[in-house]
């Protein structure tokens, strides 16, 4: 397994293999904000400002055993492809200054230039 970076430290190691099985540079923090949804929500930062995207599924739809989240996959596909699909349901852009706001910093991790290469949007439902 590679090498655990500081964001992983403390994310579950089923949580670490999903970010993983896509790119070790890429993050993903995961809240879970109620009993049956999970936020997976990524970030990346190009310098001045970051962008979001957040994508909401069912607990169900976690594979624990892999450890990947079959709607994360679908989603970052869809992305990809710059095709529609109903399990993105939200997707949300901000600008911001991470070095301004000590919270906000910890959330903002680096994606190579993954959203510069997506185009982010009309991806809603």
């Amino acid at each position: 397994m590679e090498k655990k970076m500081k964001w992983m430290r403390h994310l579950p190691s089923h949580m670490i293999r999903t970010a993983l099985h896509f790119d070790p540079e890429m993050v993903v923090r995961v809240v879970h904000f109620a009993p049956k949804y999970t936020e997976v929500r990524l970030y990346c930062t190009d310098g001045k400002y970051a962008q979001g995207i957040s994508i909401c599924s069912t607990l169900d739809e976690w594979d624990y055993k892999t450890g990947k989240c079959l709607a994360f996959s679908r989603a970052i596909t869809a992305l990809l492809t710059e095709e529609r699909t109903g399990r993105i349901r939200k997707t949300v852009t901000r600008k911001w200054k991470p070095a301004q706001d000590r919270r906000v910093r910890n959330v903002v991790y680096r994606f190579k230039s993954f959203f510069r290469e997506c185009n982010l949007r009309g991806y809603t439902t």
